[in-house]
């Protein structure tokens, strides 16, 4: 099963507030989950259990009100930005992304080359 829906929310100092921003979140009706202890999956967080390692993960769905949760209980500076992480990614995610990257950069050599021909076209044709 991917994981590709898991966004991290926070990394939280201790314990007791890891505890306390996982509690609110569970009484706002938002999905908390955790790391598993093998580290390659997650599991979802009912009210008795703990987070691994103080890490709390949410769904993408749920991340920005979440972070406005947790921004409203002070720990606005604590919130990840949302976005997977790179281990998360898959192969073909990577090289989709590596392709768009290389694809712009040609794009706009190609649009400076464009821009190059055409102003030295006019200074040609004007300076006759």
């Amino acid at each position: 099963m991917g994981f590709e829906y898991i966004r991290k929310l926070m990394t939280v100092p201790d314990a007791d507030s890891a505890s306390r921003i996982k509690e609110k979140l569970l009484a706002e009706h938002i999905e908390v989950y955790s790391r598993s202890a093998e580290g390659d999956a997650y599991k979802l967080v009912d009210s008795e259990e703990n987070c691994l390692d103080h890490e709390i993960y949410v769904t993408a769905a749920d991340h920005a009100y979440a972070s406005e949760i947790a921004a409203g209980m002070g720990y606005g500076s604590l919130i990840c930005e949302c976005r997977p992480a790179q281990e998360e990614l898959t192969e073909a995610q990577k090289a989709e992304a590596e392709f768009m990257r290389k694809r712009k950069r040609t794009m706009i050599e190609g649009i400076v080359i464009l821009i190059a021909a055409v102003i030295f076209m006019f200074f040609r044709c004007f300076l006759k």
